[in-house]
């Protein structure tokens, strides 16, 4: 699976989002990083915007899910990988992701492991569903500053897009690293081909974060 531009060829998120996802079951998700416990909150965080490539889209963190990325960064040699589902609301060019679930007690998690609970995945997105927010996508945590994704992982993307039944062009793809997400996050779209990074939007830079850290 290469690594591309997103301004090449990922054109929108979307087409239509009246069904569920269905997820493949027994399907490894990623085979390094780690954490397990929650690291302490504090920092000053926000809404994360990124550019959707060519697209008139803008992809949106709201800050309870930055938060929740945060509090599970791996700074801590004992603490194992997390992990977890993205959901997002839809309102013309702009995807709001409002929820991001886990890690959950019945995920399986070593140190340079996470396997999710499959089954308690699904019912997430059945049950978010239902209140229109959809599945967009997965997140998990790298021991590492700049956080990057694995072979595996964007193997593991590229299968979920080819055998999950859903109406998206691809998947979102979140890799949190030991720096807030407000300085540094892996978001990238995801097609079977590709992956696609995304840019920051200026309004939420981490130089923008970083000036805001000065003036608290």
């Amino acid at each position: 699976m290469r690594r591309t531009t997103a301004r090449r060829r990922w054109r929108c998120m979307v087409g239509r989002v009246d069904k569920p996802c269905r997820w493949p079951i027994g399907r490894r998700v990623s085979d390094e990083a780690t954490v397990g416990g929650a690291s302490r909150r504090g920092d000053p965080t926000g809404m994360i915007e990124y550019v959707v490539g060519s697209s008139d889209q803008r992809l949106m963190f709201v800050q309870e899910v930055v938060d929740h990325f945060a509090t599970y960064r791996q700074l801590r040699f004992w603490q194992r990988e997390a992990g977890g589902s993205l959901f997002a609301r839809f309102a013309d060019k702009l995807v709001t992701v409002e929820r991001a679930t886990g890690p959950r007690p019945t995920d399986q998690r070593t140190r340079w492991s996470y396997r999710p609970d499959r089954a308690a995945e699904q019912n997430e997105i059945d049950e978010f569903h239902r209140v229109g927010l959809h599945f967009i996508g997965t997140w998990h945590t790298h021991p590492e500053r700049d956080p990057s994704p694995s072979g595996i992982d964007l193997q593991s993307i590229a299968e979920a897009v080819v055998r999950s039944r859903h109406a998206l062009n691809g998947f979102v793809l979140v890799v949190v690293g030991q720096r807030h997400p407000m300085e540094e996050l892996f978001v990238a779209a995801c097609d079977a081909a590709a992956v696609y990074p995304l840019a920051r939007s200026p309004v939420s830079s981490p130089a923008s974060y970083q000036e805001e850290r000065r003036s608290a």
